[in-house]
């Protein structure tokens, strides 16, 4: 069944039956009010209901006037990730399935940050919650065996038991005095024109013979850059990860983008990059008990691959209902399916 967009405020107020049509009336509209339905009945009611302006079709000056403004601000005090973000798929991707999202779009970013101060009431409550739901998931130590994964624990935040020195290495700062080696590795990345693409990685019946695993590489709704595919080799959901991780980087790459912010669930594929990859490679890929580094060559990829491109890795919650990260993984769900049927 065809979905249908009901757009009550926005450019051009109406229904409309792809999401594309339905973001060209909703990008940069301070206020905007949309949702999707099944039936056209279904988006009509939500139409009537909060429509603020008649469905005239000819948006006034004061919007015509704001969507022609090129700098936005958008301030999500409440939300999955609490922020500033310059575009308003941003923040869609912030404010989605979270109950009580309060935000709003701003032409100064100090405007956005004072919005932000003055409503992050809740915040702490909300983050509670996200804590105590951590703290039921299970964790996998990296350097065991990949096969002893639970496919269904994305939010893997692993620590590698094998690299107690590696990890000592990394200063514990403040937000007041962060160290020279945590400014050179966060600070100086330029978000300025970036991109942003999630990844995934599942593997069905992880750990066991006949598992099958498949990559996802989410960019956006409908974007023809998306990817479901099996994993090929061998199955294992850390493979499954780190191969959607380089497909990711080599399609950046490919379409000529310097810049890239990746979002994944996987502590353990952001730690071993930018924490542990470095001391593996002094140590001949040897972790700090003597153990060959696992998954060597898809670590090695990923590296390689970095050198061409500028990476910023961003962790994300699994199954919190942040939209980039529920796409990447129905796609690597998806890229799943298909290696069974394949076989």
């Amino acid at each position: 069944m065809s979905p249908w967009y009901a757009v009550a405020r926005g450019h051009k107020p109406g229904v409309y039956e792809t999401w594309t049509q339905c973001q060209e009336q909703t990008m940069k509209f301070a206020g905007a009010m949309f949702k999707k339905f099944e039936s056209e009945e279904d988006a009509l009611a939500f139409i009537a209901k909060h429509a603020s302006d008649k469905i005239t079709g000819k948006p006034s000056k004061k919007k015509a006037d704001t969507a022609s403004k090129p700098d936005n601000y958008y301030a999500v005090a409440r939300g999955h990730k609490p922020g500033v973000y310059r575009t308003w798929a941003e923040c869609q991707e912030q404010i989605f399935k979270f109950g009580g999202a309060r935000y709003k779009k701003f032409e100064s970013e100090e405007e956005a940050l004072n919005f932000i101060a003055e409503n992050k009431v809740g915040a702490a409550a909300s983050k509670k919650k996200d804590s105590t739901s951590d703290l039921k998931r299970k964790r996998s130590a990296p350097d065991d065996d990949d096969d002893d994964e639970d496919d269904d624990d994305d939010d893997d935040d692993d620590e590698d038991e094998d690299e107690p020195k590696e990890r000592s290495k990394v200063a514990k700062v403040s937000d007041d005095k962060p160290s020279k080696s945590k400014r050179s590795r966060e600070d100086v990345f330029d978000e300025t024109d970036a991109v942003v693409v999630y990844t995934d990685g599942a593997c069905a019946g992880n750990g066991q013979k006949g598992a099958v695993g498949g990559i996802g590489v989410y960019w956006g709704i409908d974007s023809p850059h998306n990817v479901a595919e099996p994993l090929v080799g061998v199955q294992t959901n850390n493979r499954a990860e780190y191969t959607a991780v380089s497909t990711a980087l080599r399609q950046a790459i490919s379409l000529g983008h310097k810049k890239l912010i990746l979002r994944t669930d996987s502590n353990l594929l952001i730690n071993s990059m930018t924490k542990w990859i470095a001391g593996w490679k002094k140590k001949g890929w040897k972790t700090a008990t003597g153990a060959a580094v696992k998954n060597r060559p898809e670590l090695e990829e990923i590296d390689g691959l970095m050198q061409k491109i500028k990476v910023k890795f961003e962790h994300v919650r699994g199954h919190q209902g942040i939209f980039g990260n529920e796409e990447a993984d129905r796609l690597a769900r998806e890229g799943a399916k298909k290696g069974m049927i394949r076989k």
